[in-house]
């Protein structure tokens, strides 16, 4: 997802009452019952700042839409922990993370989610970073240390409500198969830094581990198949976990071209619930938002889906505000069946999946 240096806030809307349930029971009962959900989750990148636009903007947005799928919201303070800042620019080196140190903006976002049911992700990147003339892939160490920092400086104690659901890992490594023990390393350790459901989180019932949602950018090559198998279940056969993937995030005009589909490998193969679909650079017209929800969901099979007509006027920040009025009101009116064509509700995970690593691939 496009970097910035503020706080950003990635909404996926679902019905209250379901937060504490597990994804995997409420999608997979039966393939009919699956099919007749509502039309899917919204999925809202919100980067709003610190003012009261901001907040306007955001209760809005909690209000807004409801499905049968859990709602998430991502969280990003705009640094990664240490701070660092890039000589360049003066920003930071690292687009999104916890941030040095607790942001109170952030913190209050996170408690205000909880409060509304809304399960709550962290932002890490975990992509390639330039130091001077050398440019490599984000050490493990780095992206580990980075979920420390929002489990360590965002949890009040005594106050489940600011305790963090999942992390959101950002411009994940995609070159060739060599990421895939890293990413299945990273998703467990999401696993034991935060916490989906249960007590710790004010729920009540049995305590399941933190989930991840990896951006991958692309699922178009073959060896992806691998990164699905073996992060979307934590491993082939897994069931301690249910992650999600950004399958596609692109411009209008690419999302609904020749290409603009998921590929032939993946067809058939995974529950929709485990996709995510974000489309930019889209027309006002609320018809046109409809079109995208409708190709999201048929095909790239994603059961979330985001649409906004950003970046519009001169402003660069694809997330920086809510769409205009028709496109908001487009997504939040969804409803009737969801269509997904290539839709399972039983994940066919056929990889044999390497033992999880903390080695950083290296950079190409």
């Amino acid at each position: 997802m496009r970097r910035v240096a503020s706080v950003v806030l990635v909404l996926v809307t679902a019905c209250l009452g379901c937060a504490g349930g597990d994804i995997q029971t409420e999608l997979q009962s039966s393939q009919s019952a699956f099919m007749s959900a509502a039309a899917g989750g919204l999925m809202v990148p919100a980067y709003f700042s610190a003012d009261a636009q901001g907040d306007a903007s955001f209760a809005e947005i909690s209000a807004g839409h409801r499905s049968l799928l859990p709602e998430i919201a991502i969280v990003n303070a705009g640094c990664d922990s240490t701070g660092r800042k890039n000589q360049q620019d003066g920003g930071c080196a690292i687009g999104g993370g916890p941030g040095p140190t607790r942001s109170t903006y952030v913190h209050d976002k996170i408690a205000y989610l909880r409060a509304q049911g809304i399960k709550v992700f962290g932002y890490v990147w975990i992509g390639r970073v330039t130091n001077g003339s050398t440019t490599a892939y984000r050490p493990t160490s780095d992206i580990v240390a980075d979920m420390r920092a929002w489990a360590e400086n965002y949890v009040d104690d005594g106050n489940p409500l600011t305790e963090l659901n999942g992390f959101f890992f950002d411009s994940a490594y995609r070159q060739t198969a060599d990421g895939v023990p890293q990413a299945e390393y990273i998703a467990l350790q999401a696993g034991q830094y935060a916490t989906w459901s249960g007590p710790a989180v004010g729920e009540i019932g049995p305590t399941a581990p933190g989930r991840a949602i990896f951006n991958w950018g692309t699922t178009a090559d073959t060896y992806m198949r691998g990164y699905l198998d073996c992060v979307l279940r934590l491993g082939a056969g897994g069931v301690d976990g249910w992650n999600y993937v950004v399958v596609q995030e692109d411009a209008a005009s690419s999302f609904m071209g020749n290409n603009g589909q998921l590929p032939a490998w993946a067809r058939y193969q995974y529950n929709p619930g485990h996709f995510i679909s974000i489309v930019h650079h889209a027309s006002s017209d609320a018809g046109d938002t409809q079109a995208l929800l409708n190709a999201a969901r048929q095909a790239w099979n994603s059961a979330y889906a985001y649409v906004t007509d950003l970046p519009a006027d001169g402003n660069n920040h694809y997330y920086s505000a809510a769409p205009a009025a028709a496109v908001w009101a487009a997504q939040t009116a969804q409803g009737g069946t969801a269509n997904f064509a290539y839709g399972a509700t039983d994940d066919v995970l056929t990889t044999s999946c390497p033992a999880a690593s903390t080695t950083t691939p290296a950079y190409p």
